[in-house]
């Protein structure tokens, strides 16, 4: 298995046809549960574990897999805003130096926020806006298919803004 490690949130995994049969896979019978456990196995060989928050991309070839995975560390909430003037509200009734991030996708503002299960900005923001109940993969979905507008302490940034 050829593991090569692509910063601490992704990883690119290579089996060949030698190294599936010894597992008796082949490239198309490799469901995301099997890349799920064979990418655990090669974060385990890197001396790393794995996160909650997977997401895998497999291509099958003919003779190989190539598996592409990437994480989530973070226990992130995610609060989606349809109005603009509802999130600036949210910030401004935040307190500061939240890391959180701002992304724009399918007509609507999502925030996600680095905090723990409790934190007391969550009743700010879950007046403004509402809370979703999304699996750990939620951020790739959003780096892939909406727009980031702001990253780091994106609360911060809409309270200076406005």
């Amino acid at each position: 298995m050829d593991i090569q490690a692509l910063g601490p949130s992704a990883l690119f995994l290579s089996l060949d046809a030698s190294e599936l049969a010894a597992r008796r896979l082949t490239p198309e019978a490799v469901t995301a549960p099997v890349a799920a456990d064979l990418t655990r196995d090669a974060l385990r060989r890197l001396g790393r574990t794995a996160p909650d928050g997977m997401l895998l991309d497999l291509f099958p070839g003919r003779e190989s897999l190539l598996i592409f995975a990437r994480f989530e560390n973070r226990y992130r909430r995610y609060f989606v805003f349809p109005e603009l003037e509802d999130l600036i509200a949210a910030a401004r009734s935040s307190p500061p130096g939240i890391p959180s991030r701002l992304f724009y996708i399918e007509g609507a503002y999502v925030l996600a926020v680095a905090a723990r299960e409790r934190d007391a900005l969550f009743p700010a923001l879950e007046e403004y806006g509402k809370s979703l109940d999304v699996g750990a993969g939620y951020l790739c979905h959003l780096r892939e298919h909406g727009r980031e507008l702001a990253s780091g302490n994106a609360l911060d940034a809409l309270r200076q803004a406005f």
